[in-house]
Order: C-alpha cells, then sequence, then structure tokens
C-alpha cells in the first residue's frame, strides 16, 4: 500500500498503519483504525483505495456530509463523486438538473454533467468518493468499502430504519410533545382500532427507540411526525453492507469502539483494532476547563449573556481564528450578543457550506470566529484556519427522550461513550 500513498512524505505513523493493514489483510473482514485529528486520515484512505484499484477491486470512500467529501475531492483531483441533482446547474436552461427533469424531460439533458459524473462512479474501476446517501441512493457497493468519521454512521441506519409516524394521518394533538402526552391522548379513544395499533407501536418502541418529533418532507410537502429511531441496529440488515458484493470494510475515526461495532451489527465478523498515536503532543492541544454557567435548555436565558462576554474575550486574548461549537437553539440565543461584533459568523442549515467556505478562505490576522452548529465531525481546522475552539455546551443527550433515559440507567457506559464520542469530536 505504502506505494499509493498520494503525498512525497509520511506523517508520523501513517507508512506503519499501512504495513499493519497490507500485512492483515486477508485474515479480517473489518479493520477500525482509531486515529486522531492530525493523523491525516484522508490520505491513507486514499491510499487503499489506489492499492484496491490496482488489484482490480472495486473501492468506495465514504464520508458522512459534503464538506468531508469536498476536502476530498480538493486534496485528491482524480477522485469522482456524484452530487444531488439540485446542485448542478445547467447554464443554457438556467435551471437545476431536478428542475430540468420535473419540467422539461425526466431523464435529463443528453450529456449533461449529472449525466458524466453518475456513468463515472457506476464503474467498478473509478476512484469514488460520495457521502452515506449518495453511496445508497446509486447503490456503490463494492469489494471495500472505506467511511471516514465512521463513528457517525450508526446516526445515519437508525435514520434510515426509523419508524415515521405521520400527524396528518394519525391526527394526533399539535400540542403532544412527548410519547406519554401521545398515549395519554390515545387512550381517550379506546375504540379507534387505528389508534391502539399505533398505541401497540409506541408502547413497543419507546425503550428501544430515540423518539423525535419532528417536520420532515412527505410527498414535497413540509408535514409533522414523529420519528422512532431504533438504538441498536445488531439485529437488522445493513444496506452499507448488505448482499455479496462488500468484502472489506475499514471504519475511521478517533472516537468508535467495540460498542459501536456491535451496535452495528459487525462484532460477529473478523475485525482488527488498530490505534495510532496522535502526531500532536499533549502540551499542544491543551483541553481547559472553563466553566461560566449551566446551559441546559432551562438555564440558558440565565446564562446566555455571561458566555457571549467569555466569547468575545477569548477572540480578544487571542486575536486569531476560532471555531465555536453550539447547537443551533444556542447559538441563535448568541448571535442577539455578538451579532454587532464583526469578526464572529453565523451560520443556518442552508448556507453552512457557503460560511465555512468564507471562513476558511479569511486571513489568520482576521481575527474571524466562526460559530458552527452540527460541525464536530469533518473540519479541516489546520494551521491558520483557526488555532482555538471553544465547546459552549456538553453535549449530553436529554433525559426526557424515553430511549436516552432507557440508555443513561440500562447500558449506562454506552450512554456516557456516546457523551465522550461527541465531546471529543468537537475538540479534536
Amino acid at each position: 500500500m505504502q506505494p499509493f500513498f498520494p503525498f512525497k512524505k509520511f506523517r508520523e505513523g501513517q507508512a506503519e498503519l499501512l504495513e499493519t493493514l497490507e500485512k492483515n489483510w486477508n485474515n479480517y473482514e473489518v479493520f477500525v483504525i482509531r486515529a486522531p485529528v492530525g493523523f491525516g486520515k484522508s490520505p491513507v484512505a486514499a491510499a487503499i483505495q489506489s492499492w484496491e484499484l490496482s488489484r482490480k477491486n472495486g473501492c468506495c470512500i465514504l464520508t458522512p456530509n459534503n464538506l468531508l467529501r469536498k476536502q476530498y475531492l480538493d486534496s485528491f483531483s482524480w477522485m469522482k463523486t456524484v452530487k444531488s441533482q439540485d446542485e448542478y446547474w445547467i447554464k443554457e436552461y438556467k435551471m437545476t438538473e431536478r428542475q430540468y427533469r420535473q419540467k422539461i424531460y425526466k431523464w435529463g439533458p443528453k450529456d449533461s454533467e449529472y449525466k458524466i459524473d453518475y456513468k463515472a462512479v457506476r464503474r467498478k474501476g473509478t476512484p469514488v468518493v460520495g457521502n452515506f446517501f449518495t453511496y445508497l441512493a446509486h447503490k456503490l457497493q463494492r469489494h471495500t468499502v472505506i467511511i471516514d468519521e465512521a463513528h457517525s454512521l450508526l446516526g445515519t441506519l437508525q435514520e434510515i430504519a426509523a419508524k415515521r409516524i405521520w400527524k396528518h394521518e394519525y391526527k394526533y394533538p399539535s400540542n403532544a410533545k412527548t410519547v406519554g402526552d401521545l398515549l395519554r391522548w390515545i387512550g381517550k379513544h379506546p375504540k379507534d382500532s387505528k389508534l391502539q395499533r399505533l398505541k401497540q407501536i409506541l408502547e413497543s418502541s419507546t425503550t428501544h427507540s430515540i423518539c423525535r418529533f419532528e417536520t420532515e418532507e412527505h410527498r414535497g410537502l413540509d408535514k409533522q411526525c414523529i420519528k422512532l429511531m431504533p438504538l441498536s441496529l445488531a439485529d437488522q440488515t445493513n444496506p452499507f453492507w448488505s448482499g455479496t458484493k462488500v468484502k472489506k470494510i475499514v471504519l475511521m475515526s478517533a472516537t468508535i469502539g467495540k460498542m459501536d461495532i456491535q451496535k452495528l451489527g459487525l462484532s460477529s465478523r473478523r475485525v482488527m483494532y488498530i490505534d495510532v498515536d496522535s502526531p500532536i503532543p499533549a502540551e499542544r492541544r491543551p483541553i481547559l476547563f472553563q466553566p461560566i454557567g449551566n446551559m441546559s435548555m432551562s438555564q440558558q436565558d440565565e446564562n446566555i449573556e455571561a458566555m457571549a462576554k467569555d466569547l468575545i474575550e477569548l477572540a480578544n486574548h487571542h486575536n486569531t481564528k476560532g471555531f465555536v461549537h453550539a447547537p443551533y437553539s444556542l447559538a441563535n440565543k448568541l448571535r442577539k450578543f455578538l451579532v454587532k461584533d464583526s469578526r464572529f459568523i453565523f451560520h443556518n442549515k442552508s448556507n453552512k457550506q457557503k460560511c465555512y467556505d468564507q471562513f476558511y478562505q479569511m486571513p489568520l490576522k482576521s481575527g474571524a470566529v466562526m460559530v458552527g452548529s452540527g460541525m464536530h465531525e469533518g473540519l479541516d481546522l489546520k494551521y491558520e484556519v483557526a488555532e482555538w475552539q471553544a465547546i459552549t455546551k456538553v453535549p449530553y443527550p436529554s433525559l426526557a427522550d424515553p430511549a436516552m433515559r432507557y440508555l443513561a440507567y440500562s447500558e449506562p457506559d454506552y450512554y456516557n461513550w456516546h457523551v465522550a464520542k461527541e465531546l471529543m469530536q468537537a475538540s479534536g
């Protein structure tokens, strides 16, 4: 594998890792590479892929989000991907590929950029990089699948396996906020057979599923629903490697453990765990505990101003670029106190990539600070991109969720591991 490494020089540990993988390649089905931030996992993935393709084995690299996929494409120009039809602009018609297919012709224009990319990724010998949903939508299963930031895979699979109970179908009340609220409402309608079936679903799923009251797209329209996501997928068919195509699975993450492998349904396979050290000395990556106030939902309003003042002090002290991790709800509250400070960059769900690209390109002396939500993984904050980070809230899952309460009391080790993973990902 080493001759296929894409760069002239190895970072510490990369050559040894590739040597270990090659020596053990035929002895294991699953390789779990636990490598910290700064190790350089992407060139290792590129080397494995090129090595497999040279052996006439198809190989696909997967990322959990488009941010990380873009970093692969920027670093390794030979890799190919296919994006959502909404991301392809047809200049001649001044519309996207999807709009063209909806309004003009359902198969799209001849030799469009989308079609070229689609045909490329479908070929076995193409070095493919894609996100999780591209992989599933276009059936890109290959002999070898490499998953970067693999700790996030369980969440994606839970989303896919989730049961959705639509409000417009069951007519449950808008003020229902918990499963308990729904069960009490259903109890008032003992003769409604449809609602009694819903009661059975809820009661059988409550402690084994994560329950979410959300708004999702349903046949092109936003609709309210209850989403029941299974805690474990060990007893379910996994679409990422079901069937006979996928022979080798490489999972790369700084935060993936044996409990994750069990919940992914891989513990019965031949699994090799490979741990590598960080190339960055511990004294150069300190984690400082600086308590400001309780950031639980009920206490945020009381402490949010103090948090904002502390972030301004951090920005003034460092006078270099920084990155602040905050969930969307907390970021929206911080915005009110920081919006007048031009150094702070906020985003929403639709312009996240654009804001990150803007922040990434800004010089170190700008002192820019991005407040990022849902950006724990896949960030390339090397060198002058961001010299300091702040985590505004320890990511404890809410115990109001019956499934999380069940995890906390019946599987406390996994609950604590879940929190630790999120915290480690955010801290880098």
